[in-house]
């Protein structure tokens, strides 16, 4: 059983993405778990970003009407084609390649 200390501190990091409740819990779980690790196991808080960037951006792509589910598109196509379209900034693509990476 968690003590109440350890509750506070694992709702901490969920409050910190809870605005992104209303579109996938999924973002939600993974943004906290990447934040949870960061201090004490910095590979699963990178592979939990990393997650996190991926998900996101099939979310962003679906909201602009670009992704395709048949298709089967590496993280790295659908950010080229996010620059490619003008979808978002170079910069910004820059940053999503910098997570999955």
């Amino acid at each position: 059983m968690l003590k109440n200390s350890q509750m506070k501190s694992q709702n901490q990091f969920y409050a910190n993405f809870s605005h992104l409740q209303a579109h996938d819990k999924q973002l939600v779980r993974l943004g906290a778990l990447a934040e949870k690790y960061f201090a004490d196991d910095p590979n699963t808080s990178l592979i939990k970003m990393g997650q996190f960037g991926g998900l996101l951006a099939k979310h962003i792509a679906t909201q602009m009407g670009i992704y395709d589910t048949e298709k089967e598109e590496s993280q790295y196509e659908l950010l080229r084609r996010f620059g490619d379209e003008g979808v978002l900034t170079y910069e910004t693509c820059q940053l999503f390649g910098e997570i999955s990476r």
